[in-house]
């Protein structure tokens, strides 16, 4: 009777573990497909992310475009896209940097920073009146427009300021997604 006794609760106690153990395991997968899931949303706004961010660079291009035939005229609506383009981003990253690290939103923050000011430096010579100037002050109004247009495509080229940021945003993007 006693033997009986034991061997009922040393049934009950395995059929309890059992039950735990299959508790514990369904909650880890749980957390395991959540995780999945995260994951796969996270890359998703990466990759949006990074569409707009070349959607940017590439507006940013066409505005310090060299050709030095255009117009403040014609280069004013290239501003207006670059804009767009600019807040197109903006409002897709803000409610979506949860995803990523700290040093990718610096990197991004640093990077729309940088435009901002290149495009709006470059922006206050385009629309500036020319009137009631002098032939001096015409003349150094020309050479403030060229130093700022320069700074802006200088910054674009592959060795210039926005171009790095953008590498190395790049390079940050693939690191949280695990792309090598």
């Amino acid at each position: 009777m006693e033997n009986a006794f034991f061997t009922i609760i040393g049934a009950f106690l395995g059929y309890l573990g059992g039950i735990i153990k299959d508790a514990i395991n369904h909650k880890h997968e749980l957390t395991k497909i959540r995780f999945i899931k995260l994951h796969e949303t996270q890359a998703c706004v990466i990759a949006e992310l990074y569409s707009r961010i070349v959607q940017v660079n590439e507006k940013s291009m066409a505005y310090f475009s060299p050709v030095g035939t255009m117009q403040p005229d014609e280069k004013l609506p290239l501003a207006d896209k670059l804009g767009d383009a600019m807040v197109e981003l903006l409002k897709f990253y803000r409610p979506n940097e949860i995803y990523l690290s700290d040093s990718t939103c610096d990197l991004i923050n640093k990077l729309v920073n940088s435009v901002k000011d290149a495009a709006g430096t470059y922006s206050i010579y385009l629309i500036a009146p020319k009137t009631a100037m002098g032939v001096d002050e015409k003349k150094q109004a020309a050479r403030d427009k060229m130093d700022a247009w320069k700074n802006g495509y200088t910054s674009l080229k592959d060795s210039g300021e926005i171009s790095n940021m953008l590498k190395e945003l790049k390079a940050d993007l693939r690191n949280l997604i695990g792309v090598k």
